[in-house]
């Protein structure tokens, strides 16, 4: 009997330690479930941190390749910018020295319908008529001399460098490039002073009356001179070339024919050196050496080009006869023809620039 009470008791208490480790394993399970699903949290969030990162360093990533590409392409513009920009004044430069060379040519003095310079004259005085002698030889000076040339004076710019061109070089291109020159000049001002007088509202009338008035061509040019009063100044600038060019074709047109022939020919005077020239008696073959003193000279020019001249012409001068008892020199005022070849002072100019 006692045992079997042992027995049950001990059964009991074994029963009651199953019972205690049973209730105990589901808080311990739902802890664990817990945890592990704070840890699942943790690393979604962590892995949605990374994602995040990763996104926002590629959009930076994207910002800076445009950054870069933008100044990349304000650098190639400015780059082109600039290229142009040289290329415009290399095409000016270009162009202003085409058209100094073709003013070079052209003989600026000479265009003006004067020249002057040096000349290589010979003289042959006349006979001194109270000493009864004739002269011997001919004499040889310098004269300084002024050519006039009338023919030049009436005629247009135009006409006149291309003559003046024409004469210096027998280029007829180069005639025709220095008179181009000129009238885009005048085209260029006459342009500008349109445009003054459009703005002013002035009449169409009154425009060709008061900056076209020997060219009534420019008439039909205008409404396109009018158009060039609105524009900006780049617009103006890249827009008026062909409307002075236009205009420049109005006032002198290369194909017409000119002539310049008697745009050669003109007056001069000038100023012989003094020189020795030997004279003899009719009665007697004796020489004796005379200075002759020529006081002013004058003739007919001829100007082939701008850098020569031939003169041909009478000198005035004196003849210094002989000493007299009183001391005084005694001598007789008389005539010597004269021809002379002679350089102009556009050749000095064409030499020394």
């Amino acid at each position: 009997m006692t045992l079997a009470l042992i027995l049950a008791g001990v059964l009991a208490a074994s029963a009651g330690q199953s019972s205690k480790a049973t209730s105990t394993d589901p808080q311990n399970t739902t802890t664990q479930s817990t945890e592990d699903e704070n840890t699942d949290t943790q690393g979604t969030a962590t892995q949605g941190t990374d994602t995040q990162s990763t996104a926002t360093h590629a959009a930076t990533s994207v910002q800076q390749q445009l950054t870069n590409t933008q100044q990349a392409l304000v650098k190639a513009q400015a780059q082109t910018a600039v290229a142009t920009a040289e290329a415009k004044v290399a095409k000016a430069e270009a162009t202003t020295a085409k058209d100094a060379i073709a003013e070079l040519k052209s003989g600026k003095l000479l265009s003006l319908g004067l020249t002057g310079g040096a000349a290589v004259a010979l003289q042959t005085p006349s006979p001194i008529r109270n000493e009864n002698s004739q002269h011997v030889g001919v004499g040889t000076t310098s004269v300084a001399y002024l050519l006039l040339l009338p023919a030049y004076w009436g005629a247009s710019d135009a006409n006149r460098n291309y003559c003046a061109s024409s004469w210096t070089t027998g280029d007829e291109d180069a005639a025709i490039a220095a008179s181009i020159a000129t009238t885009k000049r005048q085209a260029e001002r006459e342009i500008k002073a349109a445009i003054a007088e459009i703005r002013t509202q002035m009449p169409k009338e009154m425009i060709l009356a008061t900056v076209f008035p020997h060219n009534p061509r420019a008439e039909v040019l205008l409404p396109r001179i009018a158009e060039l009063a609105t524009l900006t100044p780049d617009e103006y600038e890249r827009q008026s070339p062909d409307v002075i060019n236009a205009l420049a074709q109005t006032i002198w047109d290369p194909t017409r024919s000119s002539s310049c022939f008697w745009k050669k020919f003109g007056v001069w005077l000038g100023k012989p050196s003094s020189y020795n020239v030997k004279t003899s008696y009719i009665t007697d073959t004796t020489s004796t050496t005379r200075e002759f003193t020529p006081q002013v000279a004058f003739g007919v020019g001829f100007a082939p080009n701008a850098y020569f001249s031939v003169l041909v012409g009478f000198t005035l001068g004196t003849f210094r006869l002989a000493t007299s008892d009183s001391g005084q020199n005694e001598s007789e005022i008389t005539w010597a023809s004269t021809i002379a070849v002679g350089g102009n002072l556009d050749l000095v100019s064409a030499l020394f620039k």
